[in-house]
């Protein structure tokens, strides 16, 4: 299913979903801009996925991290969408590629931090697929520190995922 440009109105190919490569390590940190784009490291590209637009050499559209915390978890991230194609469903297929990645791993438990608005996109994605909403301390015993002390109690919502559980 082509996707529409909301900028100038063309038909976009199906985007293409793959692992990031070393090449795409300077596009990253623009595309996903100073906030998650500025603590970029080299070696978490193993765990990037990228959206790519292959009508428009390659260019990346979207992404998502999926880092392992051990033990059977892992940490959902950097999930960013090209302004001119929200709201199309791509951010709903990024989550479930990485959940999805994250089962066949043996993960069981997967956790996220979206913004705390009722309605921001991330939320309302996390409540579709099921997760729930838990409080920062319990992510803290399970997630490592760096991943998540930038993030305030106040303006975060805190989730859980259960991926491989009896039922999912």
């Amino acid at each position: 299913m082509p996707l529409g440009c909301r900028s100038c109105g063309s038909l976009l190919p199906e985007p293409v979903l793959e692992k990031a490569s070393p090449a795409d390590f300077s596009r990253l940190k623009r595309f996903l801009g100073s906030f998650t784009g500025a603590g970029l490291e080299k070696q978490e590209l193993a765990h990037l996925f990228v959206l790519r637009d292959v009508g428009n050499g390659k260019k990346i559209v979207g992404t998502v991290e999926l880092l392992p915390c051990g033990a059977g978890t892992f940490y959902l991230c950097r999930v960013k969408v090209a302004r001119h194609l929200r709201r199309q469903g791509i951010g709903r297929k990024l989550f479930r590629h990485a959940l999805a990645r994250a089962r066949t791993s043996g993960a069981w438990d997967v956790f996220a931090v979206t913004r705390s608005r009722e309605d921001a996109p991330a939320v309302k994605i996390a409540r579709q697929l099921g997760a729930s909403e838990i409080r920062k301390d319990e992510l803290q015993e399970r997630v490592v520190e760096p991943m998540i002390g930038r993030y305030s109690i106040q303006g975060n919502r805190f989730w859980r995922f259960p991926v491989n559980r009896a039922g999912s």
